[in-house]
């Protein structure tokens, strides 16, 4: 979890830098389109991809397939901030769309609470393929990574 935090902060420090360091970003995101990175610890289950597709675009596809989904309800959702709170019935998660340029978007999948026991991943990782596949994007979990 430690060495998750310490990613997300660089990564953060990374968007906020100049706008050089927002055309390395740009890079790096691109050489990681489609691919599924998840991270769980603590009863926190959180997995991200990026999509080449614009911020609205996504969110909208994001909101269509949980609609479409009778498994799956939405809780709660904000168009402005492009974030979807959404249940399957026993466990919540969070769906937040950010735009990294125009046409390449971040989507972030983020469930449970400090001492959950419940596995969440399923859910998070469900939620970010269920997206890629409304966008007809070829989306797959990273290897290097296991539930």
């Amino acid at each position: 979890m430690k060495n998750f935090k310490l990613i997300a902060v660089i990564l953060a420090l990374i968007i906020l830098a100049s706008s050089t360091a927002n055309a390395q970003w740009v890079f790096v995101a691109r050489k990681a389109m489609g691919v599924i990175h998840k991270m769980q610890g603590q009863g926190n289950d959180i997995a991200t991809v990026i999509l080449e597709a614009p911020a609205d675009k996504v969110y909208g596809a994001a909101m269509n397939s949980i609609k479409g989904n009778d498994k799956l309800s939405i809780v709660r959702h904000s168009d402005k901030s492009r974030t979807i709170e959404f249940s399957d019935g026993g466990r919540t998660a969070t769906i937040k769309v950010n735009g990294v340029e125009e046409k390449l978007s971040e989507i972030v999948v983020s469930s449970g609470a400090p001492g959950s026991k419940a596995d969440a991943t399923p859910l998070v990782v469900d939620g970010i393929l269920m997206v890629c596949k409304e966008m007809k994007a070829q989306c797959r979990v990273s290897e290097d990574e296991s539930s």
